[in-house]
């Protein structure tokens, strides 16, 4: 395995790592309650944590202390797999971004290397799982992809990639990072919130985003003149797609799969039917998939949404699979409750999640968030009781009482995580 591993062609050069590392630490100080400020962008001269004695006084840092250096350094070494190696230790002792540049570089050279690269999940469904995704499945994506855009037929003379998505999650790794290396394409990775990328955006760029960037920002900017527009990471409703499309994109692409299987297919606005990308191939009966052989890798993967096949290549997505849950006795689907909720007059959008008990010996129930039609009762406490009243009576007339939530919050917005993903709240 490894001496196949070894004529495999790498995917990450040193720019890639820069941002890699940049976007890696920004997530995990995130994580321990201590994010970077704002505008601080990585350079190779950064140190992590406080610098040596011998670096200027006024070196760039980012002022961590050792307990958080090593949440960062594991979480470095986890992604690209340095422990393999033997030299994450290294990680430690020399502490500029251009010094754990050379680390990774170094670590993937290693004879004992498999080149692999272990993702977090966002957690928006559960606890943070990590995945790890071999080496030659995510080349066998990146070709796919190439495919993919080359079958367009969009006149790309000066593509670019623009990312406001982070590259150390799969997605935003696969079109912002696997895929340019493969292909040569210049990569302009954009703030997510900034308004600037729209004086930036030329035709033949191919932006990266996620269904709600592209329902938010991306519905302020006025013209999308000859560019490609790719979606993941959550359902790119069919309203969203027909406003891109309008404004002069040049093509629509959803990207159906998830951060466990990675891209699976891919569907072209307006066409309702998703296409297997080509290095998946319907498995059984439809209710599974093989890796083709251009992955060497048989085992099968389970799909995650209930799908309706066209034939052996195309299908149509229909309900998710979502697992049940057991509140005093009773199988509750959250996402029935929700679609329920949605149906009220005064209710624009909705999410249903267990709240979780306080104490072990408390039964669970279910909680919901509501972005109410009117945003203007969210102003006055009064108005907004009233229309939780409206909910509550509504739940008691069209739900058995394990099925409605035991608690209503209001806001603008769902909440939401990196990648515009529901979360939790």
């Amino acid at each position: 395995m490894q001496q196949f591993a070894e004529n495999i062609p790498d995917m990450i050069d040193r720019s890639a790592i820069l941002r890699l590392l940049s976007s890696l630490i920004a997530e995990e100080l995130s994580v321990v309650g201590k994010p970077m400020p704002d505008h601080f962008t990585l350079t190779e001269t950064t140190f992590i944590g406080v610098p040596i004695r011998s670096a200027p006084q006024d070196a760039p840092h980012i002022p961590i202390d050792s307990i958080d250096l090593l949440a960062v350094a594991t979480r470095v070494s986890s992604f690209f797999h340095i422990f393999e190696s033997g030299i994450d230790d290294a990680l430690l002792m020399h502490r500029t971004v251009g010094d754990w540049i050379d680390i990774v570089l170094q670590s993937r050279a290693d004879a004992d290397c498999t080149g692999n690269l272990t993702f977090r999940t966002s957690g928006s469904s559960g606890q943070p799982k990590h995945i790890t995704h071999a080496r030659q499945n995510l080349l066998a994506e990146a070709r796919s992809l190439q495919l993919l855009l080359a079958g367009l037929n969009v006149p790309t003379p000066h593509a670019r990639i623009v990312g406001v998505v982070p590259p150390h999650h799969l997605y935003g790794f696969m079109w912002t990072v696997a895929l340019p290396n493969l292909s040569r394409l210049h990569v302009l990775a954009a703030p997510p919130a900034s308004m600037a990328l729209a004086r930036t955006l030329k035709p033949g760029d191919i932006l990266i985003a996620h269904p709600t960037w592209y329902a938010t920002i991306g519905s302020l900017i006025p013209n999308l003149h000859g560019i490609t527009a790719i979606s993941s990471a959550g359902v790119l409703p069919e309203s969203i797609a027909a406003g891109l499309l309008s404004k002069g994109a040049a093509a629509v692409l959803d990207i159906y799969g998830s951060t466990e299987t990675g891209g699976i297919a891919a569907r072209c606005f307006p066409n309702p039917c998703h296409a297997l990308l080509p290095h998946w191939q319907r498995g059984g009966d439809g209710e599974f998939l093989l890796r083709s052989e251009s992955a060497l890798d048989g085992d099968h993967v389970p799909l995650c949404d209930s799908v309706n096949w066209h034939d052996p290549h195309t299908f149509t997505i229909g309900a998710r699979l979502d697992g049940a849950i057991k509140i005093a006795g009773t199988n509750v689907f959250p996402s029935h409750v929700a679609e329920l909720l949605t149906s009220h007059p005064e209710v624009r959008l909705c999410s249903v999640r267990v709240d979780t008990p306080k104490h072990p010996a408390e039964t669970p129930r279910l909680k919901a968030f509501i972005v109410p039609e009117d945003t203007g009762v969210l102003v006055a406490q009064a108005t907004l009781d009233e229309l939780r009243s409206q909910l509550e009576q509504f739940a008691r007339k069209h739900l058995i009482s394990p099925q409605r939530p035991a608690r209503f919050d209001f806001g603008h917005a769902l909440p939401t995580g990196t990648l515009g993903k529901s979360a939790d709240w």
